[in-house]
């Protein structure tokens, strides 16, 4: 066991002792979302009241348990466009880069697909006038 000083802090070099990085359910919802927007074919979409919230697509819900997560992510593609190939694109880049980024093990990522024309989108380019 740690001896504890009188400011409360264990005095402890082993780091088994010192405790242990918990990533939060949110801290990977907000990763997986901000991989998913960086995969092509992806679109940013916030309308009205999700403006406000914050809320739109992407959207990701984690679940946690132990070192396991499983992911439910909500995505918007642009329509037309291979929706299929982009789902599939950002599951598996979502699911690596998350699993890597996190530490936690990513088990399985479920995604859904909102299929949005080109004026119900914004876009990320920058535009040079």
């Amino acid at each position: 066991m740690a001896d504890v000083h009188s400011g409360g802090v264990p005095d402890t070099q082993d780091a088994a002792e010192r405790g242990t990085l918990d990533v939060r359910a949110a801290a990977i919802e907000h990763l997986a979302e901000h991989i998913a927007q960086g995969v092509p074919g992806t679109v940013t979409h916030r309308s009205g009241l999700d403006k406000l919230r914050g809320r739109g697509f992407p959207n990701a819900q984690v679940t946690i348990r132990g070192a396991a997560s499983w992911i439910t992510l909500e995505i918007a593609v642009a329509w037309p466009g291979p929706v299929e190939k982009i789902a599939a694109h950002v599951r598996d880049q979502v699911r690596a880069d998350t699993s890597r980024l996190s530490g936690s093990q990513v088990r399985r990522v479920d995604v859904t697909v909102h299929v949005l024309t080109a004026d119900q989108f914004e876009t990320t380019e920058r535009r040079v006038r």
